[in-house]
C-alpha cells in the first residue's frame, strides 16, 4: 500500500503533465459514456472511482509542485472552485527549484 501512495500521490509533476492528464480523464469520461451504461451498473461506479483517484492523484502531485500541501484537493469538492483549481493547477508555473515534495520534474 505504501508503494501504491508513493507512487500516485507523492512527488511533483508540471503544468504539460497535468493538462494531459486531464484531457486524459475527460477522454475517459466520454467513452464510458459513450458505451451507454444502466444507471446503476457496477461498471459506471468502478469507472467513476478510477477517474476519482486519477485526478486526486494529478492533482495532489500538481499542488506539491506548486509547494503546498496536497490536501488542497479536497476543495474540489466545492461546487464553484473548478475555476480556481484550473487557475493554479493549469496555469502557474511550478517552483523553480526542488522543494519539501521533490525535485523539479521534467
Amino acid at each position: 500500500m505504501n508503494d501504491f501512495i508513493d507512487k500516485f500521490y507523492k512527488g511533483r509533476i508540471n503544468r504539460k503533465y497535468w493538462w494531459i492528464s486531464l484531457l486524459l480523464i475527460k477522454l475517459i469520461g466520454h467513452i464510458t459514456d459513450s458505451l451507454k451504461l444502466p444507471p446503476n451498473d457496477i461498471m459506471r461506479y468502478i469507472a467513476a472511482f478510477i477517474i476519482i483517484l486519477i485526478i486526486l492523484s494529478v492533482d495532489i502531485r500538481r499542488w506539491h509542485d506548486l509547494g503546498f500541501s496536497g490536501w488542497l484537493s479536497i476543495f474540489s469538492l466545492i461546487p464553484g472552485f473548478e475555476i480556481i483549481r484550473v487557475f493554479f493547477l493549469g496555469l502557474l508555473p511550478g517552483n523553480k527549484t526542488g522543494n519539501k515534495y521533490g525535485t523539479i520534474p521534467s
